[in-house]
C-alpha cells in the first residue's frame, strides 16, 4: 500500500482519495495552507465563482470526526468522535482554481 504526502506552505494535508482515484484537500486545510483566516474565506471564493468549477473540482461529502471526549464541566461531557460533518473538498485542479 503507498502512502500519499502532500504539503503546501508547511501544511500536511490529509488527502481524501475518492472512488473515481481522483485526490481531493478539504476546504480546511486549503485555508490552512493559503493563509486564511477561517474556512470561510475558501467557501467565500468558491461562492462567488462557483459557475467555474466543474463537479470533479469540488464536492460535498460525509466526514467522521476522529476526535475524543471533553468535559466541559463537572458533570457535563461532549463526546467529539465519529461525528459526522458534511465538509467541502477540493481536487487539485479546484484547489489551484481557488488559490489563483
Amino acid at each position: 500500500m503507498s502512502s500519499l504526502a502532500l504539503s503546501f506552505n508547511e501544511v500536511k494535508f490529509n488527502p481524501v482519495v475518492r472512488d473515481n482515484g481522483q485526490i481531493y484537500l478539504t476546504a480546511g486545510e486549503l485555508a490552512q495552507a493559503l493563509s486564511y483566516k477561517s474556512v470561510k474565506s475558501v467557501s467565500n471564493l468558491y461562492n462567488a465563482n462557483k459557475d467555474e468549477f466543474t463537479d470533479s473540482m469540488t464536492q460535498i461529502i460525509e466526514s467522521v470526526t476522529a476526535g475524543n471526549i471533553e468535559v466541559t464541566d463537572s458533570v457535563t461531557s461532549k463526546q467529539t468522535r465519529n461525528l459526522k460533518k458534511k465538509v467541502r473538498v477540493f481536487s487539485l485542479r479546484g484547489c489551484h482554481l481557488i488559490a489563483m
